[in-house]
């Protein structure tokens, strides 16, 4: 393992990068290789995080929803149409998956804050800071 994991020095966190696109990475991603590699990752470390592919584009989350703990689903802020969100998370479900939840991506705060919701405005005067331009 201490081979091929990478440690990111900005946020402590360790990554595994998946390499060079394959024909069959579904078969790969299938593999009861990849099942005991995520065993002794979850053995080692406290939360394992992968990042797939669009569930819509690639088989591959499709199958990763199925051997993982729990699925959270992103989704671009003012990108992605709610249609297609609808469509991915029935894929997860019916693929076997457990979803967890959904995170709104690349959402831009003072953009959001000019909608007039509480919400946004409350957390855009609190957290800009956090943010550069």
């Amino acid at each position: 393992m201490e081979e091929v994991l990478r440690k990111d020095e900005a946020s402590g966190a360790y990554v595994l990068t998946a390499g060079k696109a394959v024909p069959n990475s579904a078969d790969i991603v299938g593999s009861d290789h990849m099942k005991r590699l995520l065993d002794a990752l979850s053995t080692s470390y406290d939360l394992v995080i992968i990042d797939s592919p669009p569930v819509l584009a690639v088989v591959d989350a499709r199958v990763f929803s199925n051997i993982v703990d729990a699925t959270i689903f992103a989704v671009r802020w003012a990108d992605t149409r709610r249609e297609m969100v609808g469509q991915g998370i029935k894929h997860v479900v019916s693929s076997g998956g457990r979803l967890a939840g959904a995170a709104l991506t690349m959402v831009d705060v003072k953009k959001h804050a000019q909608y007039g919701y509480g919400d946004s405005s409350y957390y855009y005067g609190r957290i800009k800071k956090y943010y550069v331009d």
